[in-house]
């Protein structure tokens, strides 16, 4: 999400997100444009959000490194090789 300025209204988080951003738009008299993008929607909340986001081409990202770095990667998938993330 932008908004200009940033503090034109709060953030919501959790079901319903998108809703509450759209009546805190209204409500401030702010133009609303939105533009649809599967991975900028992606929001991982839980170990489902987390699958779901690995059955995307993650490799050459920041995402798929820091998930490679952190050890996240090997935990879902033990026996790939390093540096291997790409759409299951």
């Amino acid at each position: 999400m932008l908004r200009t300025p940033p503090s034109l209204f709060p953030s919501h988080f959790g079901n319903g997100s998108f809703a509450k951003h759209l009546a805190e738009a209204e409500s401030a008299h702010a133009q609303v444009i939105v533009r649809r993008n599967p991975r900028l929607e992606m929001d991982v909340d839980d170990e489902a959000d987390l699958r779901a986001l690995f059955a995307h081409d993650l490799s050459g990202t920041e995402t798929g490194r820091w998930l490679r770095a952190s050890g996240v990667e090997s935990k879902f998938f033990p026996n790939m090789r390093a540096g291997a993330m790409t759409a299951r």
